[in-house]
């Protein structure tokens, strides 16, 4: 059919100000050119939409019922191209984000308060889980995006990967541990301590797993399990416990005023945070967003140390 949006325009409009001139004038088109688009119609439909008078135009019965739908269609197509844009420009929708660990959560704390401060319409949900479980809901639609370790993130080769940010780590101890009076710490000093861990971090778990196997030591079992960091710092500076902690901040900040700090006593591999999306599914405006708050905390807080 040769009736396309713009030939629903010029009917519509010659029929609101029941004149082809007027018509023209508003479309800003010449009156041939508008009466031959109203003809071209007129024929695919095989109908009469207009009554030509001396002046002016007057829609038919059968014109006026194509008329209103006509009106539904453009109001329809206007309606989805402005909730398009909305989407795009974060006006309106969601984002849901990923976190694996979910101590991850209060290294991005600033670029997901930033990204809910410049787009006040944008729904934000968090959730947080296994690694296993974030790679599943990403890849079947359900999440937008997941920040968590690189490492075990790029066992999905269906995930495009992003490294945003390097970590530093130490083990961390209360500043009134025994240990603290030692002249020289020992990595088996460390590791026959009670630990903690956060839940889902498994690159942690199986380095601490090989360092108990070099030393002949039994399997390692958290005493301790908790993902609020606040909590934690409480937990390790009430028992002789320790726990692994990483920094983008290479001072570790307050940190090192509050606790016990060994950062060349255990060496566990690298940790790098990333940002990943699904490669089966086309990034959506909210998680482009985000990954540009986080790259730019970051980057501020890299130029800041």
């Amino acid at each position: 059919m040769a009736i396309d949006l713009k030939k629903l325009r010029h009917v519509v409009e010659t029929a609101r100000l029941e004149s082809v001139t007027r018509a023209s004038e508003v479309l800003f088109i010449t009156q041939s050119a508008l009466t031959r688009s109203i003809a071209e119609v007129e024929a695919e439909l095989g109908i009469q939409i207009f009554i030509r008078l001396p002046r002016g135009v007057r829609v038919t019965d059968m014109g006026a019922s194509f008329v209103k739908r006509a009106q539904q269609i453009i109001g329809d197509v206007e309606n989805l191209i402005t909730d398009v844009k909305d989407f795009r420009e974060l006006n309106t929708g969601r984002f849901r984000l990923g976190i694996t660990p979910a101590a991850y959560q209060r290294f991005i704390a600033s670029a997901l308060g930033h990204l809910a401060k410049t787009n006040a319409n944008l729904n934000i949900e968090m959730t947080t889980g296994s690694a296993d479980m974030l790679a599943r809901g990403l890849t079947a639609g359900n999440l937008d995006a997941v920040i968590g370790h690189a490492g075990i993130l790029s066992r999905w080769p269906d995930l495009e990967i992003s490294i945003v940010a390097d970590f530093h780590h130490a083990m961390m101890l209360r500043a009134d541990h025994p240990l603290s009076e030692k002249p020289k710490v020992t990595e088996r000093d460390v590791l026959a301590l009670p630990l903690l861990l956060p839940s889902f971090v498994q690159p942690l778990q199986n380095g601490i797993a090989a360092l108990h196997a070099k030393h002949s030591l039994p399997p390692p079992s958290p005493k301790y399990i908790c993902d609020d960091f606040e909590t934690v710092m409480t937990l390790i500076s009430q028992t002789d416990a320790y726990t692994p902690v990483i920094s983008l901040n290479p001072t570790f900040g307050e940190l090192q005023q509050k606790f016990l700090l060994l950062e060349n006593v255990i060496n566990l591999p690298n940790q790098h945070m990333a940002f990943a999306t699904s490669l089966t599914q086309s990034r959506s405006p909210a998680a482009s967003a985000f990954k540009q708050c986080l790259e730019e905390q970051f980057s501020r807080q890299n130029r800041k140390d």
